[in-house]
């Protein structure tokens, strides 16, 4: 329970401490410049280093770049790690009767998204090629007189968004990882970003304590338009460039904004950094 320094690299240069075992030495001369020692000793199945290696090629990452799905190998991953293979979506909906709470979990989430959603399956597409059939995903919606079904790709960006994102952020509530997402506000609402944050948040949604962690451009997550801030003051890092165009991460509490203080308002004035000069005004961009 207390800190310990068991290696330090700065270019090839190695410091171990004494609380780290093993055959440090050796896997140092066998680590190249352009490799990670903490892979290195993995492969050369390091007793301590072992475990460690494994934690961090089980956070789970999603970009949510411009998103286009029309065909399934668009959202076939298997999970986060090939030593322990989560199923695709596809693979759920093929096997309906196992993991049935991910994909109640995962509908539930599609239904949030869109008035009149209430359901997903795996649709075959005709190709040329009949040896090698395609298929993609379709959407059920709710009419008043007649139900439709949608293919993917025809949904707006913000359904197609969180459509990506559902399955890792539940698998990430469920085991108690961590989740790491790139601009988590991208096509989304301002209140469908936070009500996922919110679910981090809440102990009975997030009984095994997983972590969002997620850059962003949205300053509403920083202000009170919707209610109390959606993050804590302590959750809030800034980035900003440094003179040599290296990037500089800070906390926002090392401004030690006053209780009282709109943190948004605050930010989107420059008071913390973090904002860039165009034409001589500020725009926030967090």
């Amino acid at each position: 329970s207390r800190k310990q320094v068991w290696f330090e690299r700065e270019n090839q240069r190695f410091k171990f401490g004494d609380r780290l075992k093993g055959e440090n030495q050796l896997i140092e001369l066998v680590t190249r410049s352009n490799a990670l020692f903490l892979s290195v000793a993995a492969q050369h199945n390091h007793p301590q280093l072992v475990d460690l290696f494994t934690w961090f090629r089980s956070l789970e990452t999603v970009s949510l770049q411009p998103i286009r799905f029309p065909y399934l190998r668009a959202y076939a991953a298997s999970g986060p790690s090939p030593a322990a293979p989560e199923p695709s979506l596809a693979r759920l909906l093929e096997n309906g009767d196992e993991r049935q709470p991910l994909l109640d979990g995962f509908r539930d989430l599609l239904r949030q998204a869109d008035i009149g959603i209430v359901d997903v399956r795996l649709e075959k597409i005709e190709s040329e090629d009949r040896r090698r059939p395609r298929r993609s995903f379709a959407l059920k919606h709710q009419g008043e007189h007649e139900d439709a079904w949608l293919p993917l790709r025809e949904e707006s960006n913000g359904t197609q968004t969180l459509f990506y994102l559902a399955l890792p952020l539940l698998r990430a509530l469920q085991r108690g990882s961590v989740l790491l997402v790139d601009e988590l506000e991208r096509s989304l609402h301002p209140a469908m970003a936070r009500h996922i944050i919110d679910r981090f948040h809440d102990p009975a949604a997030n009984p095994n304590n997983a972590q969002l962690i997620f850059t962003t451009h949205d300053t509403n997550l920083l202000g009170t338009t919707l209610g109390e801030p959606a993050l804590r003051r302590d959750q809030v890092w800034l980035t900003e460039k440094d003179a040599e165009g290296a990037t500089v991460l800070y906390p926002l509490t090392d401004y030690k904004p006053r209780k009282a203080e709109n943190v948004e308002r605050g930010y989107l004035q420059g008071r913390y950094g973090a904002v860039p000069f165009l034409s001589g005004s500020l725009v926030g961009e967090a």
